[in-house]
């Protein structure tokens, strides 16, 4: 594979991970269904379609048909955009994905009569455009009045209308719109105003209001309302203090926001707060201390099992040692027997010589016979000592495997002495800290210390005892 290929391998893995990125974030954003009710004008929507085409006569364009079906999504749109004033839908999808006859659209806000809509429309070279373009021979107008404001829609098709649309008067609808939550905390475009520092002691409850704001572009700009786009709470907001104001998104906004302020006197005093705080400082300090003092305890308690396992592994080496000194004594003892034997052989051997020699022999029966009978009883007299040696030898090693066990014993009691060690201290601190320690926070972290303490001495113990019974 040349680098080039390579390159357009790589730059296709990109861009698959890029959109994959894309995808799920829009997969997993927060969504709600909004409630938008308003009044529908068909009166003016059906002006605006009269200016359109008066446009579009006097440059020789066709006029365009009023579609009841592109008037229903022109109605739909400026719904959403009471939510979300944006060719993109407040879900995050394009202006075109309400339906697939769209091929074109134009939106306004704040107008208050055609001709002012029009004249801005024209005066816009991509909303001129839509309005002008050969191409289009339907359209869908809609004039929604909502929260004080009209919103204007036109939506256009290359497609012929499939049924003429030429209501008039003015209706209250109410449309359901699909949204992307919005953060109060997080999103730029909402503004959370401030409040005081500090409130003066009343007697009553101190619950300063707040004012947020959306205003997602420069033709949007949307107080938030309390129990609609979000609730209040207050903590310690009923006597001197610091009291907490926290402000909770609900219906098309989330997130939370704390805010804090003080409740003092007229002078800007917090009665009592000091004071108790600084009770709860000098309690604090006594915790501390009374902690200090368990702790100390427990590395003291530490020091004498760390003692122990030190005693115990001495013992272990000296008990070592000797088994190592028997084990070379034994070897010695052996070694000792097995010269003796062979001297004894070689004395045995010399000697049939020598009295073979002097001997005079009469005849090869007899000299046979006497030098058979010699042998014999040589080869018994080897095979008595050699017996004596083995059964020395298994004897020494009896008694060896004997001081064995008793050092396995010895060294398993020691750790049996060590653990019982850990477990009385272990359960006398915690005692301890439960007579001494008020916070229960502080008690429960000894307590973890000292188990994490006796698991390391356990498991010391045990590497001792796996080194005994090598």
């Amino acid at each position: 594979m040349n680098i080039k290929v390579k390159n357009k391998v790589l730059f296709l893995l990109l861009a698959v991970l890029f959109l994959l990125i894309i995808l799920s974030k829009n997969s997993y954003a927060e969504t709600c269904n909004v409630s938008v009710t308003g009044t529908y004008d068909y009166s003016k929507a059906q002006e605006v379609l009269n200016l359109v085409n008066e446009k579009r006569k006097a440059n020789g364009k066709s006029i365009l048909t009023m579609d009841a079906t592109l008037v229903n999504v022109a109605m739909q749109r400026a719904a959403e955009n009471t939510v979300y004033w944006d060719h993109t839908r407040p879900n995050g999808s394009k202006y075109n994905t309400i339906n697939g006859i769209v091929h074109g659209e134009n939106i306004a806000v704040g107008q208050t009569s055609v001709s002012s809509v029009m004249n801005d429309w024209m005066n816009s070279s991509g909303h001129r455009r839509n309005i002008l373009l050969d191409g289009f021979k339907s359209i869908g107008i809609a004039c929604l009045y909502y929260n004080g404001a009209y919103y204007w829609v036109q939506q256009f098709s290359y497609n012929s209308a499939s049924s003429v649309w030429n209501n008039s008067g003015k209706v209250t609808v109410t449309k359901t719109v699909n949204a992307t939550r919005r953060d109060i905390a997080t999103n730029n475009t909402i503004t959370v105003g401030k409040i005081n520092d500090s409130y003066e002691y009343t007697g009553s409850a101190i619950t300063p209001s707040i004012r947020i704001v959306c205003e997602p572009d420069e033709w949007n700009y949307e107080v938030l309302k309390k129990d609609k786009d979000y609730v209040v709470s207050f903590e310690n907001n009923t006597n001197y203090g610091i009291a907490t104001m926290k402000i909770t998104g609900i219906g098309l906004y989330t997130g939370t926001i704390t805010k804090q302020f003080k409740i003092t006197d007229e002078n800007g005093v917090m009665l009592g707060y000091v004071e108790n705080k600084q009770a709860e400082v000098e309690s604090l300090q006594s915790t501390v201390t009374q902690s200090q003092t368990v702790a100390q305890e427990t590395n003291a308690a530490s020091k004498t099992s760390e003692q122990v396992v030190k005693e115990s592994q001495s013992e272990n080496s000296n008990n070592n040692q000797k088994s190592n000194q028997n084990t070379n004594n034994n070897s010695k003892k052996i070694e000792k027997i097995e010269v003796k034997n062979e001297e004894k052989t070689a004395e045995t051997a010399k000697d049939v010589q020598e009295k073979n020699e002097s001997e005079n022999v009469e005849s090869v029966e007899n000299a046979n016979s006497n030098e058979l009978t010699e042998n014999n009883e040589s080869e018994e007299n080897g095979n008595i000592e050699e017996q004596a040696n083995k059964q020395e030898i298994i004897e020494n090693e009896k008694k060896e495997n004997t001081e064995k066990n008793n050092e396995e014993n010895s060294s398993k009691n020691i750790i049996k002495i060590v653990i019982e060690k850990i477990n009385n201290s272990v359960g006398e601190t915690i005692t301890k800290i439960s007579e001494k320690a008020e916070n229960i926070d502080i008690i429960a972290f000894e307590i973890v210390s000292l188990i994490v303490l006796s698991m390391i001495l356990a498991i010391i113990a045990a590497r001792l005892n796996r080194k005994n019974n090598k």
